[in-house]
């Protein structure tokens, strides 16, 4: 077996079933279908050839040819086709990665505290039914493989055929109770609540779905509300299972057993019914609801309390405690989020004026709603913070801060934290927080990093040093204020232009105490993703664990000279390109940004009505409409043309920092290894050719890529001194191989279901792609 070869089992695996989804179209579909679909699937294999970009270009613009002359139906079955595969490819993958798991022993030792923090900003893109048949696809594969019995993937055929009737994407916008109930449904799952609950390292679960009011028309107090009441619903649902197994059992023994007081055992049984009688009160979240919940808690203890020690083994009360401990108000917190600037405008507006509660904004209708459930305990069990967005002055904290002593007093207990995502908002952040712990007089703080806005604003590398920087620094306040605690909150998303990555290159360069107390979101389909089976989760939170306990040694502040002058050419490059009206135009008319709008790919707006330049951009969407073109343009734009400019002295110390001289950029190094890997020219050119262009534009447009990416291939291959991009991982670059070639006719289907104005045609393609790069963006 070559070395760059993926596992023969996973091959076999791959093939088998790809063998059964051919039979389904055969089946469900035509012959005609059938041969049509397997013998595009053949003439891709030619995309494989590492051929030159003109003549797969050529090969490409064939393809489009092809496809466009087919009938509506037609199309849409074929392009399903190609995106079910693709998914199925995903759950084989992930389910012989579990089948590996299985055989490692468990090897993790204790962290500190691990905090997850789910989000829908981007939806999955797939539609809930879609991912629940598919949920039940990888088990059954997993089965398959675990009993070393290949002859079970034959029970995959009735599910197969629903993936075949069900459309993949969602026909309409989510709205947030959607996404809310989405991400609970895979939360909840019985293997997931047991994972989570064997966990060496305390986990605890949070959400911003239902919290997240900045820039979301759609969220409110009743929102807000809705999110909570579904989690409470979920959380309650299993409460019943458990006091229901615990009557059980104590029943059994109240018949069988004479060696124990059957009186005191009734009395056990009757403390259960009380129970069970408190779970009617806190069935809908109402004034009061805090009080209730600890009287529920109260008596929980109590009833364990009743029992004799044995006795209390034999019942096992481990579940129903750790449900209560990563759910102590019953319900899973949210994080709320609201922009600066709400705050500013509405203290001005009503500045020394008596107003109505509809002139209040909603995070403030929220906060009361919150106050009227929690009385005077706690807010916490409800939400764990109010995050204030483009935090931008130490008055923006201030601001924020007298909604919450407007709601809770002066003493309020919900923590405010300042969210930092911007380039200048970065630098001055150390700044702000210094007068901010002052002002509080209190040795406890939280800070949020973004990635996806200094991204979408400055490039990939420079928002990351840009980010270490500011990370140093917030550890220097420690200097100043020797009894400081900080928890950093990390807004990374999967894809690698939003701070995505393998966990150890994302938290290489990260403080001690970031591990401590690691809090970061996850988004998207890397919910589904993450959580998708026991091995899978518990592979994940064990790495987190075992990376917390890596002491780091603590680094001079200062970053190389070089590598920021570096940073600062490729960012300028970048910044002058997106500065160009040209190109924005360009960006409306020729990339997926034009049909955003039409994915239903979230339920907030997907862009502004009017793209003008950085600040009118979304930065998730911005990234999404790169991906879906297969350029990754804010990942690597500008690094090549920076590295040239270099002198023989400076392009030396960018070599030895890239190959491990700095810890941070020797993994962005191989970051954009695993984007070049990725990046298919021709796809580009495609949508350049059927945009509505100039000839002389849509040259001028692929030259300009075509150069950049050049140069950034031979920067790439001068900094590692390799030629291969993904020398450090091999398996991925056959995976990419294998798979980056049945995307292609989902680039050719999502273009002429535009030109067609087939929306649904348009979601399908786009789920296939995204499904095809494992991210939406």
């Amino acid at each position: 077996m070559a070395k760059t070869d993926l596992p023969a089992e996973l091959r076999s695996l791959v093939r088998a079933v790809t063998d059964l989804w051919g039979q389904t179209l055969k089946a469900e579909g035509s012959l005609k279908l059938y041969r049509l679909v397997e013998d595009l699937r053949q003439d891709l294999k030619s995309f494989r050839s590492h051929s030159a970009a003109e003549a797969e270009g050529r090969r490409l613009l064939k393809l489009f040819d092809r496809l466009e002359k087919l009938s509506r139906k037609d199309l849409q079955d074929v392009t399903h086709a190609f995106a079910g595969l693709l998914l199925l490819i995903n759950q084989c993958e992930n389910a012989f990665r579990s089948h590996r798991l299985r055989a490692k022993p468990d090897a993790a030792l204790p962290g500190n505290e691990i905090y997850l923090i789910l989000t829908a900003h981007p939806t999955e893109s797939r539609s809930p039914a879609v991912v629940d048949v598919l949920q039940a696809i990888q088990m059954a594969i997993g089965d398959s493989l675990s009993q070393n019995r290949p002859e079970l993937l034959e029970g995959l055929v009735p599910l197969f055929l629903k993936l075949w009737h069900l459309p993949l994407a969602r026909s309409e916008n989510p709205q947030v109770k959607d996404e809310a109930e989405y991400i609970y449904s895979i939360l909840f799952r019985e293997l997931v609540l047991k994972t989570l609950s064997e966990q060496k390292t305390p986990v605890f679960i949070r959400t911003w779905v239902g919290g997240d009011k900045d820039g979301h028309p759609g969220v409110d107090e009743k929102v807000m509300l809705q999110s909570l009441q579904l989690s409470r619903q979920h959380i309650l649902s299993w409460v019943e299972i458990y006091l229901s197994d615990y009557a059980k059992e104590l029943s059994i023994f109240t018949e069988t057993n004479r060696s124990l007081n059957r009186k005191d055992l009734q009395k056990n049984i009757q403390a259960i019914d009380l129970l069970r009688a408190q779970l009617g009160t806190l069935r809908k979240l109402q004034a009061g609801d805090a009080a209730k919940v600890a009287r529920f808690q109260k008596s929980f203890q109590s009833l364990k309390k009743s029992l004799s020690p044995s006795f209390e083994k034999l019942i096992q009360f481990d579940k129903m405690d750790s449900l209560l401990r990563i759910f102590p108000s019953l319900v899973v917190p949210l994080e709320l989020r609201e922009s600066s600037d709400v705050f500013r405008e509405h203290l001005k507006k009503v500045s020394g004026k008596k107003t109505s509660p509809r002139q209040d904004p909603a995070i403030f209708r929220m906060l009361k709603t919150l106050k009227t459930f929690c009385s005077n305990s706690d807010p916490r069990g409800y939400a764990r913070g109010l995050i204030v967005s483009m935090t931008q002055s130490f008055e923006d904290l201030c601001a924020a801060e007298v909604f919450l002593t407007r709601t809770f007093g002066s003493k309020y207990q919900l923590p405010l934290i300042p969210l930092f995502e911007q380039s200048a908002d970065l630098k001055n952040g150390p700044d702000i927080m210094t007068h901010w712990i002052r002002h509080r007089k209190t040795n406890k703080v939280e800070i949020m990093l973004g990635y996806s806005d200094s991204s979408k604003e400055a490039g990939v590398l420079a928002s990351r040093l840009e980010i270490r920087q500011a990370l140093k620094k917030f550890e220097d306040l420690k200097k100043t204020f020797p009894k400081l605690m900080i928890t950093y909150f990390h807004g990374s998303g999967g894809s690698e232009a939003r701070g995505g990555g393998s966990l150890e290159d994302q938290t290489a360069h990260w403080p001690q105490e970031a591990m401590d107390r690691y809090k970061a979101t996850i988004q998207g389909e890397m919910i589904q993703r993450t959580f998708s089976t026991p091995e899978i989760l518990n592979q994940f939170l064990e790495k987190i664990a075992t990376l917390s306990r890596q002491k780091r040694a603590k680094k001079s502040l200062k970053d190389s000279e070089v590598l920021t002058n570096f940073s600062n050419r490729v960012s300028t490059k970048y910044r002058q390109t997106i500065a160009d009206p040209e190109f924005l135009s360009m960006v409306e008319t020729a990339s997926a940004y034009k049909f955003l709008e039409e994915l239903h790919f979230g339920s907030r707006p997907s862009k502004r009505k009017k793209l003008e330049g950085v600040n009118s951009l979304r930065a998730i969407p911005w990234i999404l409409a790169w991906t879906q073109t297969r350029t990754f343009f804010p990942t690597w734009w500008g690094l090549g043309s920076a590295f040239q400019d270099l002198t023989k002295a400076e392009k030396a110390e960018i070599q030895r920092l890239g190959r491990g001289g700095d810890v941070l950029f020797s993994s962005f190094i191989k970051l954009i290894g695993f984007t070049l890997e990725k990046i298919e020219l021709p796809v580009w050119r495609l949508y350049l050719e059927k945009s509505s262009l100039t000839a002389n534009q849509k040259k001028n447009f692929y030259e300009l890529f075509e150069n950049e990416l050049r140069l950034t291939e031979k920067a790439f291959r001068e900094i590692t001194g390799e030629t291969n991009f993904l020398w450090f991982r091999p398996w991925l670059k056959e995976s990419i191989r294998l798979r980056t070639p049945l995307v292609h006719p989902l680039h050719a289907a999502q273009l002429i279901a535009w030109h067609r104005k087939d929306a649904g045609l348009l979601q399908e393609a786009s789920v296939g792609i995204a499904s095809g790069l494992l991210t939406t963006g």
